[in-house]
């Protein structure tokens, strides 16, 4: 069945330790979770070949929420075989929105369960500014904590120029506040330039 028939852009990949291959990307198909673009997602495992497609981005138990752009997924998988896939994201919300406000979105796979709702790893006064957030890069260990990063210019002590942003996930505990590493070291804030693509 042939039917994707719109641009496959950006892929990311990883290797679990059963030798699965796991690969996202963003894609321009249109379909029932709109005609914006999504993440997707497919593994390879070496019995059976490719799976279908699955939608990351959008479309948790049959709720299409997300009616924006989502792009430039980075992907990882754990010690578990959990693949977790960060991403850039348009869709507006309770955490802000606007071609100013673009944040980092979240999911997990977890194997026999499917993937999890999304996060909102960027959105809220809690975590960082409301200025777009991007260029997302994620890992995982053997214990399943996942470790992210991004550029973002959260203004402030920090000026407007962009900044790195870190945060991680540890099971049971959940995510972290992002921390800024690109300034800031001291109390001196040196970083004056652009600092972008972790």
């Amino acid at each position: 069945s042939y039917w994707n028939d719109g641009n496959s852009l950006s892929p990311t990949l990883d290797v679990d330790s059963q030798g699965g291959v796991h690969v996202a990307w963003y894609d321009t198909t249109d379909g029932i979770w709109g005609t914006d673009t999504e993440i997707m997602y497919a593994k390879y495992t070496p019995n059976n070949g490719w799976s279908n497609v699955s939608i990351v981005s959008d479309g948790f138990n049959g709720a299409y929420w997300n009616d924006d752009y989502s792009q430039d997924p980075s992907l990882a998988v754990d010690g578990q075989g959990r693949a977790h896939i960060a991403w850039v994201d348009y869709t507006e919300g309770p955490w802000g929105g606007g071609r100013r406000d673009v944040e980092i979105m979240y999911a997990e796979l977890t194997p026999g369960s499917g993937w999890s709702n999304v996060t909102i790893i960027t959105g809220g006064a809690a975590y960082s500014g409301d200025r777009s957030s991007d260029n997302p890069t994620i890992t995982a260990d053997e214990q399943g904590s996942v470790y992210l990063a991004w550029s973002e210019s959260p203004g402030g002590l920090y000026g407007y120029d962009d900044e790195i942003l870190f945060s991680k996930f540890i099971p049971g505990n959940g995510w972290s506040n992002a921390s800024i590493i690109s300034d800031g070291y001291g109390g001196n804030y040196w970083n004056d330039g652009q600092s972008d693509r972790p």
